[in-house]
């Protein structure tokens, strides 16, 4: 004997129904916006060979090719040629002796040799025909890259679907993070104004292509601060989230000897 399901029945069965496409649709559509990793570029001084080298033998199984950057050597420019590519004479002048002796001797021209390698990067990324959501990562040349990044097993791919689709910046590591847990090993990044803030490092990070023209690039025109600093701004306006514990940490003797962040 069959018996008859009412309507009631049916009505929560067809809701029910109704609810999971609802779900998986929202899955589907939400699988672009995650932060996926589409292009990796290392920034590398031309004389740094040997960490050149490193990185590509690393790097050789990921399964997308790794582009290398040639990094701006802050020694190599003068202070003329560092004000026409918006670095304020404040950045490079000690601010004590005559106008002509501080012009001779320049401090911080490693950190101005960092900002501008990161922006002038950023730069050529904002001309590349790609979909908005494109994630571009971004590494300097003395990060240890564990040698399963990008594989399913790997770290990344146990968090980066908790990452919120808003996202700007991921950071891959970052050192001594701030902000708020938002999901299991998902940190959304702070800026505070006075003390020890920490969230300094920008040897590893997931830029989203669409944020770089619209966003990044504006505050980057004028460099008011080492690359970090600066970019650390604008953590309470943007959505910027930190791996935390990082994946792609620094290697500390490579970062020890790096010519490029060497605050001078």
């Amino acid at each position: 004997m069959v018996k008859h399901i009412s309507k009631q029945t049916l009505i929560i069965i067809a809701v029910f129904i109704l609810l999971l496409v609802t779900i998986y649709l929202i899955y589907l559509y939400s699988i672009p916006y995650r932060p996926h990793v589409k292009s990796i570029h290392v920034i590398n001084l031309d004389k740094d060979t040997t960490r050149w080298e490193h990185i590509s033998q690393t790097t050789k199984m990921f399964g997308l090719p790794v582009t290398r950057w040639s990094a701006t050597y802050g020694k190599d420019l003068t202070q003329t040629e560092m004000a026409q590519q918006g670095v304020g004479y404040a950045m490079t002048r000690s601010g004590k002796g005559s106008y002509d002796e501080q012009n001779k001797d320049l401090r911080n021209q490693g950190v101005v040799g960092c900002y501008l390698s990161h922006r002038n990067l950023l730069t050529h990324l904002s001309t590349l025909d790609v979909p908005e959501y494109y994630g571009h990562l971004v590494l300097e040349d003395d990060v240890n890259i564990p040698a399963n990044f990008l594989h399913t097993d790997d770290e990344w791919h146990k968090v980066y679907k908790t990452v919120p689709l808003d996202w700007d910046l991921v950071y891959m590591d970052i050192t001594k993070p701030v902000g708020n847990l938002v999901a299991p090993n998902i940190m959304k990044l702070k800026y505070k104004i006075s003390g020890d803030s920490g969230n300094w490092g920008t040897h590893a990070y997931l830029v989203r292509h669409g944020s770089i023209k619209t966003k990044i690039l504006p505050w980057l025109t004028y460099m008011i601060d080492s690359y970090d600093e600066q970019l650390k701004m604008k953590f309470n306006e943007w959505n910027c989230y930190a791996v935390v514990p990082g994946i792609i940490p620094l290697n500390q003797e490579h970062s020890k000897h790096s010519s490029i962040q060497k605050i001078e």
